[in-house]
């Protein structure tokens, strides 16, 4: 196994499109209702893997030869262009060099933002009633079978409750009058992320994403994988409540909606979970309407969970045999000339029987047992004719 720029080159590839029609896919309610919520999340996981595993395995891979798009793009990162060829560093190291540095500078900016909106969230008023942090403690326990420490905080600071903190457990509540049943549920919703680790897949996307920032279908990935916990999380919390306890966390969302548009201000942190969706009015009929009218409620989908789980893994695999990788013409016709006369009339092809004629360009003519291969400069600079004399005219 090893890594190259292919191997790289190959990685992005498979895994993009993977996301890109796991995006598609996801929009057909027949998908996400067959299969359900949490294979989708599940299968985006899998992409991300792939992402996380460029590596080229010899003689297991067939190659894709390509003449056209990639030998440019190669010799301008192997200096081998004329706009990159007098450079004293190769151009692909300054490529990793500015690529390494952004991704540091923006997982430094994440975590210093983080840092300062925890601090500042701990120094807020907090309007929290006894009442309130009661029902909190309540509905924690019931969701965690234990006692968990969870810091409550009632502030203006916000529009919609949410749940943040990064090594703390933070539940944000807006300054509102709430009844104790539409509290419950806001409660349960945001006890249920902190159970499933919604936070820490959140956080593991922002770093993929600071990662791999050139690639703009991270993006799509990190925005769609926030919608499908929130869809994840009203699943698992609906699956415990009756149909009247549903419609109450329905109206609970709703009236958090309508507050939420009144205010028209979202301070929401950057590694949280919110308990409403408001910036997509077709997100949020998605979510309505997969609350609204539930399809397999109660049924066992691990067929086709193992099955659709089990095609990704395939693809995955599948994506490993094979390599994009450049072709130069003239190389590729060298070498099988190389084979075909292995054994000429002067024997093996060496410095005796093969060498090269400099034109006025720059470039050259390969003789080689009777054949004439034109050689352009950028290629004889790359090596590999060493061995040759050049002379001036043909011998």
């Amino acid at each position: 196994m090893q890594l190259t720029f292919y191997s790289l080159l190959m990685a992005v590839i498979a895994s993009s499109l993977m996301i890109i029609a796991i995006c598609i896919l996801k929009k057909t309610r027949f998908f996400a209702d067959t299969f359900g919520v949490g294979l989708i999340v599940l299968l985006y996981v899998l992409s991300l893997l792939r992402m996380f595993l460029p590596i080229e395995i010899p003689g297991l891979q067939t190659v894709i030869s390509d003449e056209y798009v990639l030998p440019p793009v190669m010799d301008v990162l192997e200096n081998r262009s004329t706009l990159t060829q007098d450079m004293p560093i190769l151009f692909m190291y300054i490529l990793l060099a500015v690529s390494l540095f952004v991704t540091l500078v923006l997982i430094a900016v994440f975590v210093a933002r983080q840092t300062s909106y925890i601090k500042k969230l701990k120094k807020l008023d907090n309007c929290a009633t006894a009442e309130e942090s009661s029902m909190l403690k309540e509905v924690a326990k019931t969701v965690f079978k234990k006692e968990k420490q969870i810091t409550f905080i009632k502030t203006d600071f916000v529009d919609t409750p949410m749940v943040t903190g990064l090594f703390s457990n933070i539940v944000l509540l807006p300054d509102y009058s709430y009844d104790k049943d539409e509290l419950r549920m806001i409660f349960l919703h945001e006890c249920t992320h902190l159970k499933n680790n919604d936070l820490l897949l959140k956080l593991l996307i922002h770093i993929y994403c600071c990662i791999f920032w050139w690639n703009p279908v991270v993006y799509l990935l990190k925005a769609d994988v926030g919608f499908m916990l929130e869809l994840k999380c009203d699943n698992k919390v609906c699956a415990k409540l009756g149909k009247e306890e549903r419609l109450e966390y329905i109206e609970a969302i709703n009236e958090s909606a309508k507050r939420a548009v009144k205010k028209h201000r979202q301070r929401s942190m950057l590694v949280s979970s919110g308990f409403i969706t408001k910036d997509d009015s077709q997100l949020y009929m998605y979510r309505m309407n997969n609350l609204l009218f539930p399809k397999n409620v109660g049924k066992k989908r691990i067929v086709p969970t193992v099955l659709v789980s089990l095609l990704m893994v395939a693809i995955i695999a599948c994506s490993f045999l094979f390599i994009w990788q450049a072709a130069y013409r003239d190389t590729e016709k060298v070498e099988e000339l190389k084979k075909e006369a292995v054994f000429s009339d002067n024997g093996l092809s060496d410095e005796s029987n093969s060498y090269l004629v400099k034109q006025e360009d720059g470039s050259y003519i390969f003789y080689f047992d009777g054949f004439e291969i034109p050689v352009p400069k950028e290629e004889y600079d790359a090596g590999g004719y060493e061995p040759y004399p050049i002379y001036d005219q043909p011998q």
